[in-house]
């Protein structure tokens, strides 16, 4: 509480540059880690939930507007080259089953099984739902 006398704006400012920078006495300089230009830059941009700041130049600590975009971490993945590099490592864990099952000419539905018994039940429950609205059994 300041029950002294009051700054004016022209004061205040003087005394918020006089801290700015190399100034202050929590400056880091050169120790300062990439994750705190991360943290600085959510902080300033707050991207929604499910959303991360991808650095165009790669540089964390330039967070000037033009070298940031906001994007799905999918989409930051992929832009990083993360997403190949993933792929490539879980493809030294697959079996010889799941690489022929991409190789072939069903790779679209490689799920396999469980894709399947799935669709079957969701058919199997529309089919049950007609049965008791409609009243009548679906010909075949």
């Amino acid at each position: 509480m300041n029950k002294g006398r009051k700054h004016s704006p022209e004061t205040i400012e003087k005394m918020r540059v006089s801290k700015l920078g190399s100034k202050n006495p929590m400056w880091k300089g050169d120790e300062a880690t990439k994750d705190s230009g991360r943290r600085r830059a959510k902080r300033r941009y707050n991207p929604p939930e499910g959303y991360e700041i991808h650095h165009i130049d790669g540089n964390p600590f330039n967070n000037d507007p033009s070298n940031i975009q906001i994007l799905t971490r999918k989409q930051h993945m992929i832009e990083d080259g993360r997403m190949e590099a993933l792929i490539n490592r879980n493809k030294k864990s697959w079996t010889p089953e799941m690489r022929e099952k991409i190789s072939g000419e069903n790779h679209h539905n490689w799920k396999g099984d469980k894709a399947s018994n799935h669709a079957k039940y969701q058919r199997e429950r529309y089919r049950r739902k007609r049965v008791i609205i409609f009243g009548e059994e679906e010909k075949k």
